[in-house]
């Protein structure tokens, strides 16, 4: 208006949405530019593809592992970039990448191990990233676990070692059949129910078993229980390797939810059964067929002719087979001290009846 006469026509127009898409422009880069510091962080590699499997992204340590300085690989195909890393060429690194079978399936590939070529080993993963239905990048997450797998190989290692040593132990290979042939199982105790749900099979478990009696009595050794009075090493040996030959256990499957009262046999009848097997072995002394018929019974259990003389070694016993038993059945973790004829254990162990001090 001019004077109070139009002299044109000005169209209004609300800017509010064009100012809230800026707003969130700047908010996507400042988020993305933070996004790819956090990620940076990680110590896994993280590498996406485009379908073509041409690399769009990757973190620091993915140049790490590729000893780049300089961001060069983006835009390449990742079989080129990663095959001479852990293969000796990238056409033998394309048969065992399932980033094909992720592409045809649009289905995930979860904790596939692969070394590279110097060694070392990771585990990897690859995920679909499917929008709208249509498959539009593959995510590749790797772990080192070369530490881990090394300290597996060293496990298993010192096992087999030990294994080898507690053959020659063994005063009869019989004994060493019956114990490789009866299982245990590793489960997860309810606190509510009670009841116990299998989670792994051992099909040498008492072997198993009775190799970790062993380890927990050299630990024991080391700090001078074997010194004490009424304990005869020789004989606690004995009684350990052949505690539990006559054990019988009940055929289970991993994921059977069982009650452990009443699905294993009792104790005192497998130590009576253990005891009529090694009685017939002429050089089992009767001292070690007592200890392992009465190893399950409470002193106040135990018959009249039990021999005194054999109590330290009686407690030795049980306290060395219930640890093992925690050890092999829980991965309960132990430490123990000797004060004189005292033992204090600290078990740390996922069933509450056996967590502790004892």
């Amino acid at each position: 208006l001019y004077k109070n006469k139009p002299v044109g026509v000005l169209h209004r127009e609300d800017i509010t949405g064009i100012k809230n898409v800026e707003k969130e422009k700047k908010y996507i880069d400042i988020s993305n530019t933070v996004l790819r510091k956090i990620i940076d962080c990680f110590p896994n590699i993280l590498v996406i593809l485009d379908k073509n499997q041409n690399i769009i992204y990757y973190n620091k340590q993915a140049l790490n592992i590729l000893h780049k300085r300089q961001p060069c690989i983006k835009g390449k195909k990742f079989e080129w970039v990663f095959g001479n890393l852990f293969g000796k060429n990238h056409k033998e690194f394309l048969l065992r990448c399932p980033a094909n079978r992720v592409i045809e399936t649009w289905s995930p590939v979860n904790d596939m191990e692969i070394k590279t070529i110097k060694g070392h080993t990771y585990v990897v993963n690859y995920y679909p990233i499917v929008h709208q239905k249509s498959l539009k990048y593959i995510v590749i997450n790797m772990r080192d676990i070369t530490h881990k797998k090394t300290r597996e190989n060293d496990i298993h290692t010192a096992y087999e070692e030990l294994s080898r040593a507690f053959r020659l132990m063994l005063p009869s290979t019989k004994i060493e059949k019956l114990l490789k042939a009866i299982p245990e199982y590793r489960d997860h105790f309810d606190h509510n129910t009670g009841l116990v749900k299998i989670i792994e099979i051992i099909p040498d478990g008492t072997y198993r078993h009775v190799i970790n009696c062993l380890k927990i009595a050299s630990e024991l050794q080391e700090k001078g229980i074997f010194n004490m009075p009424g304990v005869d090493r020789n004989t606690i040996v004995q009684a350990l390797t052949t505690h539990d030959t006559g054990k019988k256990q009940p055929q289970l499957n991993v994921g059977d939810i069982i009650d452990p009262k009443t699905c294993f046999t009792e104790g005192k009848v497998h130590a009576m059964e253990s005891a009529k097997i090694i009685s017939k072995f002429p050089f089992i002394s009767s001292d070690v067929i007592n200890l392992v018929q009465f190893h399950h019974h409470a002193e106040n259990e135990l018959p009249d002719d039990f021999p005194a003389r054999l109590l330290p070694m009686l407690r030795l016993l049980k306290l060395i087979d219930g640890l093992s038993a925690g050890l092999t059945r829980k991965n309960s973790k132990l430490s123990s001290v000797v004060e004189g004829s005292k033992i204090i254990v600290l078990e740390k162990n996922s069933h509450p009846h056996y967590n502790g001090i004892k």
